[in-house]
């Protein structure tokens, strides 16, 4: 106990961490589910595919809409309902207080991997269409 007690001081007096750092959110705009300030267990998620199989986004690409129609922000609206909704449930489903873009979230050399549950938010969008 005294041996572990000396090397936890050493450590600390030259400065190395005992700790793994916490991950940080880049960018707030990218964060779909959570707090990018107050979180334990985040995942990533490419909106970018999940939204490719929305089927009111698949209809605004399919038909051309720009945002001079006015049946894009009708779509447009549901499509993004549909994402959110999605990633909140799946978030909550397993386990994560922190959904935020791929790639948005970065973590110390090192530390484990930011999980990525883009296919299950893509489940969990066909599911509920």
């Amino acid at each position: 106990m005294i041996r572990t007690a000396t090397i936890f001081v050493i450590l600390v007096v030259l400065g190395v961490s005992t700790t793994t750092a916490q991950p940080t959110v880049t960018g707030d705009t990218r964060v779909y589910y959570g707090q990018s300030g107050s979180f334990s267990n985040p995942a990533e998620v490419s909106a970018a595919h999940v939204f490719a199989e929305i089927d009111e986004y698949k209809q605004i690409a399919e038909e051309g809409l720009t945002p001079d129609d006015p049946l894009f922000w009708s779509l447009i609206e549901k499509a993004n309902r549909t994402f959110h909704r999605a990633v909140k449930r799946s978030a909550k489903r397993l386990g994560y207080d922190l959904v935020a873009e791929a790639g948005s979230i970065e973590t110390e050399p090192g530390d484990p991997q930011i999980p990525d549950i883009t296919a299950a938010v893509i489940r969990q969008v066909k599911s509920s269409q």
